[in-house]
């Protein structure tokens, strides 16, 4: 093989090196921040799922101590003064509910926008993939020297590996 030819295949070979490792960065990157988003997608996850525990406890509380003034007020007669403490108590409760409702839809709302970045990444990492099968599809010619196979040979595992 002429040292032109050689030098052409040493050429196509480093363009692929380099353009291997430029694909490896870009996937550890993208893994990098997958990982990250995942971890914070659990963390979002966790905080939603504290938020809907506490409105259901504070619901539950509420309730019961919804009651407890029924029974009382039937039990009873009530003054004003206590039903108006009784209702100012079910207002500030009702003013909890909407805080954590509201809370609630926050920690949703950031999930979601969470989520539609974990979608953006996939979409990425589904066109690297879309080009580390374009470059598997590129031949190597048959008669490199024994080093540039045993390279290419390298490479192509490497491609697996991705």
């Amino acid at each position: 093989m002429s040292e032109a030819a050689q030098a052409i295949n040493v050429s196509e070979w480093k363009e692929l090196r380099a353009e291997l490792e430029e694909v490896s960065d870009k996937r550890n990157r993208l893994q990098t921040e997958n990982n990250r988003l995942k971890a914070l997608m659990q963390l979002t996850q966790k905080e939603c799922d504290q938020a809907k525990n506490e409105l259901r406890d504070m619901t539950a509380e509420r309730d019961a101590a919804l009651a407890d003034v029924r029974l009382q007020l039937a039990a009873k007669s009530v003054i004003i003064a206590e039903r108006d403490a009784a209702e100012r108590e079910r207002t500030e409760s009702r003013a909890e509910v909407v805080r954590l409702r509201a809370e609630r839809d926050a920690v949703s709302e950031q999930l979601a926008r969470a989520k539609e970045v974990a979608d953006m990444f996939e979409q990425e990492n589904k066109a690297l993939q879309d080009t580390v099968r374009q470059l598997r599809a590129k031949q190597v010619h048959d008669d490199l020297p024994g080093l540039l196979c045993a390279i290419h040979l390298a490479v192509e595992q490497a491609r697996e590996l991705i």
